[in-house]
């Protein structure tokens, strides 16, 4: 077996949108990935407003997102602690788990490193991998030079879809379509997820 390049892309995909799968398709292509793994985090303790899907309905609608790209993968690593975790506990697991990683790549939003230098243990997330920062919104000037002249940056058009926004868009009833897959808006209905109504 070969040497992978392996990308990781953590966070709540409450629920996983277009977005995150534009995300992951461009880190493939630009940085040479062999693949990447979306880590849905257990505990969603740095979120503020619900309603929140459980854990196991946010890792079906990401495995629904992801089945039609063979280099999209869905873990439950994080999950399948039952707790709140760091950043640098699911990097480490990755790493010790997969002895053909040769390169791994973590993918995290302009907003969210504006806040990494206060992360648990941030300097040792840097060393052993790769940051990488897709931005958010273009009316956002901030650079990656102004926190690291080595964080990379995946090219392409501002993301401005969030899941808080789609919760939102759900609760008051609105239309989803042009931001979630249809197989994830069928489970949102499905299960009745996020106040929807079927």
């Amino acid at each position: 077996m070969g040497l992978n390049k392996i990308g990781i892309f953590g966070g709540s995909f409450d629920p996983v949108h277009n977005g995150h799968i534009e995300i992951g398709l461009l880190a493939i292509e630009q940085l040479d990935l062999d693949k990447l793994l979306y880590v849905p985090v257990f505990d969603q303790w740095m979120k503020k407003s619900g309603p929140y899907a459980k854990p196991k309905d946010r890792m079906e609608m990401l495995e629904v997102a992801t089945e039609e790209y063979s280099n999209l993968l869905v873990s439950d690593l994080d999950i399948k602690r039952k707790k709140r975790t760091y950043t640098i506990d699911t990097l480490k697991e990755v790493i010790n788990s997969d002895s053909s990683i040769s390169e791994l790549f973590l993918i995290m939003g302009e907003d969210s490193l504006v806040t990494f230098g206060s992360w648990h243990k941030s300097e040792e997330i840097k060393r052993i991998c790769k940051i990488v920062m897709y931005k958010r919104n273009k009316e956002n000037d901030l650079t990656r030079e102004k926190y690291s002249k080595n964080i990379l940056q995946i090219k392409g058009s501002c993301i401005n879809i969030s899941s808080t926004m789609i919760r939102r868009n759900i609760s008051m009833g609105q239309k989803i379509n042009k931001f979630v897959n249809p197989k994830v808006i069928k489970i949102i209905k499905e299960k009745g997820l996020y106040n929807s109504n079927d």
